[in-house]
């Protein structure tokens, strides 16, 4: 049984989170949607605002490791100016009618040079040599579509509604990101 439970895995994620400002125009932002939808499984879960720049499957044994590049990765990230952490993340879309984000503007997600997508690279080229990746491989930079999640589990009918009294929300115009964070993914909890 010990064996067993040395090699079974765990979900780990590795995200970027906003500055206190930002934050609170997120929660805000989820607040309004929550309101409106009468979903508040975001805000009853305490699942704080943030990117996802990578899933990966992992052992205990393994989380030493991990923790130690994820502590590398944020050395590096505290370099970055000022400005290469400012994100207009302005527009609300969805995937699959059930989970709501706010997206960036179409010019800007092309750019795929930005802070965001060499991330996503830096974090996969060091964690792949030693794990594997989760959530069916979303996150790969092959397949990396940076958004930040403001609501999940809804219906077409709660997603329509939205779209339809977008313009009453406050979605907030410039944000800013200030840390890299290693969270286990279920139940969600960061741990660095």
């Amino acid at each position: 049984m010990e064996n067993k439970k040395t090699n079974s895995f765990i979900t780990y994620e590795v995200s970027l989170y906003f500055e206190k400002d930002s934050e609170l125009k997120i929660k805000n932002l989820i607040r309004q949607i929550a309101d409106v939808t009468q979903n508040f499984y975001r805000i009853e879960k305490e699942i704080p605002p943030h990117i996802t720049l990578g899933m990966f499957k992992a052992t205990e044994t393994q989380k030493g490791n991990l923790k130690k590049v994820i502590k590398k990765l944020q050395d590096e990230f505290n370099n970055f100016e000022k400005k290469e952490k400012m994100l207009n993340m302005n527009k609300l879309d969805s995937f699959k009618n059930k989970i709501l984000f706010l997206a960036f503007p179409q010019n800007q997600n092309a750019n795929k040079e930005s802070v965001l997508f060499y991330l996503n690279k830096l974090i996969h080229s060091e964690l792949l040599k030693d794990l594997s990746p989760a959530n069916n491989n979303l996150y790969l930079p092959q397949n990396f579509y940076p958004h930040c999640t403001v609501a999940t589990g809804l219906s077409l009918k709660q997603i329509n509604k939205i779209f339809d009294d977008e313009q009453k929300l406050e979605i907030p115009k410039q944000l800013v990101f200030n840390r890299i964070a290693l969270a286990v993914h279920n139940p969600f909890e960061i741990i660095l």
